[in-house]
Protein backbone atom coordinates (compact mmCIF):
# COMPACT_ATOMS: atom_id res chain seq x y z
CA UNK A 1 0.00 0.00 0.00
CA UNK A 2 1.30 3.33 -0.93
CA UNK A 3 1.38 5.85 1.58
CA UNK A 4 0.55 9.58 1.62
CA UNK A 5 2.88 12.83 1.84
CA UNK A 6 -0.05 14.34 3.00
CA UNK A 7 -1.75 15.06 6.36
CA UNK A 8 -5.65 15.09 6.49
CA UNK A 9 -7.04 17.95 4.81
CA UNK A 10 -8.01 21.05 7.42
CA UNK A 11 -11.42 22.64 6.18
CA UNK A 12 -10.67 25.80 4.11
CA UNK A 13 -6.95 26.05 4.41
CA UNK A 14 -6.00 27.34 1.28
CA UNK A 15 -6.62 31.45 1.24
CA UNK A 16 -9.99 32.36 0.26
CA UNK A 17 -10.31 33.81 -3.22
CA UNK A 18 -12.32 36.57 -4.59
CA UNK A 19 -12.78 37.74 -7.86
CA UNK A 20 -15.40 38.72 -10.83
CA UNK A 21 -17.31 36.55 -13.12
CA UNK A 22 -15.58 36.06 -16.50
CA UNK A 23 -11.74 36.94 -15.53
CA UNK A 24 -8.96 35.13 -16.30
CA UNK A 25 -7.07 33.33 -13.27
CA UNK A 26 -4.10 31.67 -12.73
CA UNK A 27 -3.34 29.41 -9.55
CA UNK A 28 -0.25 28.19 -7.96
CA UNK A 29 0.18 25.63 -5.93
CA UNK A 30 3.68 24.33 -3.98
CA UNK A 31 2.80 21.03 -2.44
CA UNK A 32 4.41 20.03 0.65
CA UNK A 33 4.19 17.36 3.02
CA UNK A 34 3.22 17.95 6.86
CA UNK A 35 7.11 18.34 7.84
CA UNK A 36 7.48 21.08 4.94
CA UNK A 37 9.43 19.01 2.28
CA UNK A 38 8.26 19.65 -1.11
CA UNK A 39 6.64 16.64 -2.39
CA UNK A 40 8.25 15.47 -6.41
CA UNK A 41 4.85 15.90 -8.79
CA UNK A 42 6.64 13.88 -11.62
CA UNK A 43 4.37 11.50 -13.25
CA UNK A 44 1.41 12.71 -10.94
CA UNK A 45 -1.50 14.28 -12.21
CA UNK A 46 -3.04 17.25 -10.95
CA UNK A 47 -6.70 18.87 -11.05
CA UNK A 48 -8.16 21.76 -9.63
CA UNK A 49 -12.44 20.83 -8.85
CA UNK A 50 -14.79 24.12 -7.61
CA UNK A 51 -17.69 22.97 -6.21
CA UNK A 52 -20.90 24.45 -4.78
CA UNK A 53 -20.27 25.82 -1.20
CA UNK A 54 -21.73 22.93 1.36
CA UNK A 55 -22.30 20.43 -1.64
CA UNK A 56 -19.06 18.76 -2.59
CA UNK A 57 -20.97 16.58 -5.32
CA UNK A 58 -22.87 19.80 -7.16
CA UNK A 59 -19.16 20.25 -9.33
CA UNK A 60 -19.18 23.01 -11.21
CA UNK A 61 -15.52 23.08 -12.84
CA UNK A 62 -12.59 20.88 -12.93
CA UNK A 63 -9.64 22.02 -14.71
CA UNK A 64 -6.56 19.83 -15.18
CA UNK A 65 -3.32 20.84 -13.53
CA UNK A 66 -0.12 21.96 -15.40
CA UNK A 67 3.02 20.72 -13.81
CA UNK A 68 5.53 23.44 -13.55
CA UNK A 69 8.79 21.18 -13.85
CA UNK A 70 10.72 23.22 -12.00
CA UNK A 71 9.77 23.52 -8.98
CA UNK A 72 9.17 19.66 -9.11
CA UNK A 73 6.53 20.31 -6.23
CA UNK A 74 4.77 22.98 -8.72
CA UNK A 75 1.51 22.45 -10.42
CA UNK A 76 -0.24 25.41 -12.07
CA UNK A 77 -4.56 25.97 -12.63
CA UNK A 78 -5.45 28.74 -15.36
CA UNK A 79 -9.32 29.95 -15.61
CA UNK A 80 -10.47 31.31 -18.73
CA UNK A 81 -13.09 34.04 -19.02
CA UNK A 82 -15.91 31.35 -20.13
CA UNK A 83 -15.08 28.89 -17.14
CA UNK A 84 -16.77 31.42 -14.83
CA UNK A 85 -18.42 33.66 -16.47
CA UNK A 86 -22.10 32.33 -15.94
CA UNK A 87 -20.78 31.59 -12.31
CA UNK A 88 -22.10 33.55 -9.45
CA UNK A 89 -21.79 33.10 -5.59
CA UNK A 90 -19.48 30.89 -3.10
CA UNK A 91 -18.05 27.76 -3.78
CA UNK A 92 -15.30 25.30 -2.80
CA UNK A 93 -12.14 24.47 -4.31
CA UNK A 94 -10.04 21.79 -4.25
CA UNK A 95 -7.05 20.65 -5.76
CA UNK A 96 -6.41 16.99 -6.56
CA UNK A 97 -2.71 15.11 -7.07
CA UNK A 98 -3.55 11.20 -8.38
CA UNK A 99 0.26 10.12 -7.91
CA UNK A 100 2.37 7.52 -10.18
CA UNK A 101 1.07 4.98 -7.76
CA UNK A 102 -2.31 5.82 -8.57
CA UNK A 103 -3.19 6.88 -5.12
CA UNK A 104 -5.63 10.18 -4.96
CA UNK A 105 -4.97 12.67 -2.50
CA UNK A 106 -6.53 16.24 -1.36
CA UNK A 107 -4.21 18.32 0.31
CA UNK A 108 -6.84 21.11 1.01
CA UNK A 109 -9.24 23.12 0.03
CA UNK A 110 -10.81 26.75 1.04
CA UNK A 111 -13.64 29.40 -0.58
CA UNK A 112 -14.06 30.90 -3.78
CA UNK A 113 -15.93 33.71 -3.92
CA UNK A 114 -17.31 35.18 -7.74
CA UNK A 115 -18.83 38.04 -8.23
CA UNK A 116 -21.54 38.94 -11.10
CA UNK A 117 -20.34 40.35 -14.27
CA UNK A 118 -21.52 43.76 -14.69
CA UNK A 119 -22.23 44.21 -18.00
CA UNK A 120 -22.25 47.65 -19.51
CA UNK A 121 -24.43 47.15 -22.55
Amino acid sequence: MATSPFDVVVANNLETISFVAGDKQIYTFDVYTSACVAVNLTGATTKWTLSDYGNPLSVRLVKDGVLAGDPTNRFIVTLTKDDTVALEGVFIQQPSIVDISGSSFHPGQGEVYITAFASTS
